[in-house]
């Protein structure tokens, strides 16, 4: 005899089904049919044969009732799931976003310096401490003679987000027979930039946004209203409470305009020229043009257009060349396609936007598609201070010729014993250089700021 568990299932209109309720309709139908008691096959009693068939029946019945529902289901994004919630997104022309793998460089270091040059070679796999991940040498990293130490870039063997790891946690190496036991490893600086594919959430989430681009007055509707006109990179709506810097023109009664701080508005919105930083002018006046049309003003919105604010930063690279020394001319147009968009190698770069934070793995990535350039060793953030103090007494002694100075924001700038000898570029190490959200990441070279810099970003190079 089939025990039957009374699975009850939700039609989309509300009603509901269960197998028992199936079975007594089935016997309504046979008895209004044939009668009763006309004979064996007539009797519907617990465990009889033909309550049994009907049994056997329903089971299956109801199993294609389930499948039917999931099916249904399907079709809508709130329970569209794996390939049918791909096949939503492909409706509204996005798709699943396939992740990355995580990168980042590491430290090889020897106990002592070497007569001779050492190769790590390309493929070298490095393993974190505690989770026991794998990560690859993208490329192989040489050990000067008469020094201990060289850096790599590595990336993860598989894409997903667990892959990022925090300072000093790569220091294995898989193979430790073919390692010489003096060689160490280890990652001074994060390994970022880990991406697990996109979760069905999240892609449903986006399905849901891009819909959403279609009702007016949304930020997202009206951003792709501004992306369209000639000119603009991107733009940002903005919290004016966020801004210590916004403010609104007013035309004075002599028919001048003037600056003042502004509290009225809802969000301020922020351009980003593709051609100019700061932004155009007429680029400002075609945003604001659109934004004051009346069939495009939403009742309770008030917008103010300002260019975003630039914020400049300078750069040391030290990179090893293959066959000829590199012009600095090519690594500088390599590091500004990064930020501002161009095409480096084979790589398209589309440029920073607006609040974007400045990414090292990115840089050297641009940096790295120059021809001849064979590895970049390093770049630092730099500094021009011309209001260091003059006085040694603020100065940390080091050695007898060399003090160093360290600011509030860590940058660390160098003198001799005389006031003539101070060098008022400082660098510090860094991995991302956050950004506000109202602010444009933009490069700018040592020379614009400095009239007795020699280079633009403070090019070292060495033969590979």
């Amino acid at each position: 005899m089939i025990i039957l568990v009374d699975e009850i299932i939700t039609n989309f209109d509300g009603s509901t089904i269960n197998r028992s309720n199936k079975l007594q309709e089935l016997i309504n139908y046979y008895n209004e049919a044939y009668g009763t008691n006309l004979s064996d096959i007539c009797d519907l009693s617990e465990g009889s044969e033909i309550r049994t068939f009907l049994e056997s029946f329903i089971v299956e019945s109801m199993d294609i009732e389930r499948q039917m529902y999931a099916l249904f289901e399907q079709t809508f994004t709130k329970y569209a799931t794996g390939y049918f919630l791909d096949l939503k997104a492909c409706e509204q022309k996005i798709s699943r976003k396939q992740g990355n793998v995580a990168t980042g460089t590491v430290t090889f270091t020897l106990s002592e310096t070497q007569t001779e040059d050492y190769t790590i070679p390309q493929g070298t796999v490095i393993l974190h401490r505690q989770t026991g991940n794998e990560y690859i040498l993208s490329s192989d990293v040489t050990i000067q003679k008469d020094t201990y130490s060289a850096d790599g870039i590595v990336y993860s063997r598989l894409l997903g987000s667990e892959y990022n790891a925090e300072p000093d946690t790569l220091t294995a190496f898989e193979d430790i027979i073919s390692v010489p036991s003096n060689l160490e490893v280890t990652n001074n600086a994060a390994i970022t930039e880990g991406e697990s594919v996109e979760t069905d959430d999240s892609l449903r989430e986006r399905i849901y946004n891009a819909r959403r681009e279609r009702a007016n007055g949304t930020i997202t509707a009206y951003t792709n209203m501004l992306l369209a006109l000639e000119g603009v990179h991107d733009v940002s709506f903005v919290n004016p409470s966020r801004m210590t810097n916004h403010y609104k023109t007013v035309v004075n009664a002599d028919g001048t305009t003037s600056n003042v701080h502004c509290t009225d508005c809802t969000r301020v919105i922020l351009v980003n020229d593709e051609n100019s930083k700061p932004c155009r002018q007429s680029v400002l006046e075609n945003v604001e043009n659109v934004m004051t049309n009346q069939d495009n003003i939403i009742i309770g919105h008030m917008f103010h257009v300002q260019p975003a604010t630039v914020a400049s930063r300078c750069f040391d690279v030290t990179l090893y060349y293959s066959d000829s020394r590199v012009y600095e001319k090519d690594v500088v147009d390599a590091i500004t396609s990064y930020f501002d968009g161009g095409v480096v190698g084979t790589r398209n770069f589309t440029g920073l936007n607006i609040g974007e934070d400045i990414r090292k793995s990115k840089m050297i990535t641009a940096i790295e598609e120059v021809p001849g350039v064979d590895q970049v060793e390093s770049i630092v953030l730099t500094r021009y201070n011309k209001d260091l103090p003059t006085n040694i007494k603020y100065w940390t002694k080091n050695s007898a010729t060399d003090y160093s100075y360290q600011d509030t924001d860590g940058f660390v700038y160098h003198r001799g014993t005389s006031q003539s000898s101070i060098n008022r570029w400082g660098s510090r190490n860094f991995n991302t250089i956050p950004v506000y959200d109202w602010q444009i990441a933009s490069f700018i070279s040592k020379t614009r700021l400095d009239p007795e810099a020699t280079n633009d970003i403070g090019l070292t190079q060495y033969p590979a």
